[in-house]
């Protein structure tokens, strides 16, 4: 999902750049604090209906998930590796399992809010400030605590679901999937391009004082 966001940010940050060099200001000096072309403000826009769209659909779909038992159990046998292990779906088991999703879930709606709110400033031209830096940062690092949190919530949610086995027939399941490692580079060309932002802005700011 991330992913494409960052697909997203890269075309953002071309169409924005292209706009600069198109704009009056440029010759100035000045900073811009509004964007120049109608589509940047529209794939502002669309970056941050889909993180609402997010938002409401990340925590929907856990408790879409854990609130069916058939969906459930085709979720265990084919993603968690549970397929032709004993285990045991009760209402206790249903209520334990959503609760272990929220070591991802609650990274993944931090940083659904800071793409809300680092493209409403991105909207309004406000792209070169302290501000949207730090935003950026924060959704680089919810990012990468997400890749961590697979991981966590994968063993939590297997362990759940067989934890009134017999003794000897629990399981306890840690994998590190490709999914997490691309999550985690995500996380972390998001954190390179705060720190370059983070320089660009102090250049800027730095200009505007010599000025």
């Amino acid at each position: 999902y991330f992913n494409i966001y960052l697909l997203f940010y890269v075309k953002f940050l071309l169409l924005y750049r292209h706009s600069l060099r198109n704009s009056p200001m440029q010759s100035t000096g000045q900073t811009p604090h509004k964007p120049y072309s109608p589509r940047i403000k529209r794939l502002a826009v669309v970056l941050r209906i889909l993180a609402l769209v997010g938002a409401v659909l990340a925590p929907l779909s856990v408790l879409v998930a854990w609130g069916n038992p058939e969906w459930l159990r085709e979720i265990a046998d084919s993603r968690w590796g549970l397929a032709g292990k004993p285990y045991v779906i009760t209402p206790m088991t249903q209520c334990l399992g959503a609760a272990a999703s929220l070591p991802a879930l609650i990274p993944a709606l931090y940083a659904l809010a800071q793409i809300w709110q680092l493209f409403g400033r991105f909207g309004r031209g406000q792209v070169f400030d302290s501000l949207s830096v730090r935003h950026m940062r924060r959704l680089a690092l919810s990012v990468i605590a997400l890749s961590v949190a697979g991981p966590v919530v994968q063993t939590l949610t297997v362990l759940v679901l067989t934890l009134q086995n017999p003794p000897g027939e629990r399981v306890l399941v840690f994998a590190i999937s490709a999914n997490e490692y691309l999550t985690l580079m995500v996380g972390l060309v998001f954190l390179a391009i705060a720190k370059v932002l983070g320089e660009a802005v102090r250049a800027v700011q730095d200009n505007e004082g010599f000025i």
